[in-house]
């Protein structure tokens, strides 16, 4: 058995085509995704120049469990000097996920290698995604492929609308621990955020859309959730 993972690559591009997002790879050609957009929500998060978010986020695809993984950069578009806009990669995974490890290595390289080649003094130098140049494809894409987990803790029937964002380092390190352990909080939280830049983290406080948790408060969530379980477990007991 094999992984099913598409590659995606997005961005705003300003007028005329805004928002777009691109699939770049995908290991079953022959599956037409139908995946929501991974536009931001921007009067609810937004990013500053040199910052950087990841996300972590559940949705039902051609009635398949899906999970994804993303990275949005700060970029300015082509035409426009508008703020909160950017440039990102994004990982979907079908049914089974794989080692968080390998997943933030691969999706990081997909991003850097994204903005070396279509990004120009923090600006976007393309008008859409399917112009964007020079795609290579990551070397841990072939290990993942062979490499999955079933995804179990995620209950794909239940949405909650809401989403969170923590606010800690990250680093590969921290990010791997961040996306193994995000699996529980995905049933009170449809997408997680993460980043270490506290503009960002002032604005959606300011907003107060999105819930604000900093690493205790990450772990508080968790550990919560956890409690609920083996009460439930001692309840039907």
């Amino acid at each position: 058995m094999s992984q099913n993972i598409h590659l995606v690559v997005f961005g705003t591009f300003g007028n005329p085509n805004g928002f777009r997002q691109s699939i770049i790879r995908t290991t079953n050609e022959n599956l037409q995704l139908g995946i929501k957009t991974f536009d931001l929500k921007t009067d609810a998060i937004t990013l500053y120049p040199k910052s950087r978010i990841y996300a972590i986020r559940k949705e039902v695809v051609n009635g398949t469990k899906a999970i994804s993984y993303s990275i949005y950069s700060y970029a300015k578009e082509k035409n426009s000097s508008r703020g909160g806009t950017f440039i990102g990669s994004s990982m979907v995974f079908l049914n089974n996920t794989s080692s968080a490890r390998l997943i933030i290595d691969c999706l990081n390289n997909l991003q850097n290698n994204l903005m070396a080649s279509n990004v120009e003094d923090d600006t976007i130098l393309v008008n859409h995604s399917e112009e964007f140049i020079n795609l290579r494809l990551p070397s841990e894409f072939n290990q993942l492929k062979n490499q999955y987990t079933e995804i179990k803790e995620v209950n794909f029937q239940q949405y909650s609308n809401s989403c969170a964002v923590v606010y800690n380092n990250i680093d590969p390190q921290t990010m791997q621990v961040q996306f193994e352990k995000s699996f529980n909080l995905l049933n009170v939280y449809d997408t997680i955020f993460f980043t270490d830049n506290l503009d960002i983290v002032t604005y959606v406080k300011k907003k107060d859309i999105f819930k604000i948790m900093d690493a205790r408060g990450f772990e508080n969530e968790i550990q919560k959730i956890e409690e609920e379980k083996v009460r439930k477990v001692e309840s039907s007991i």
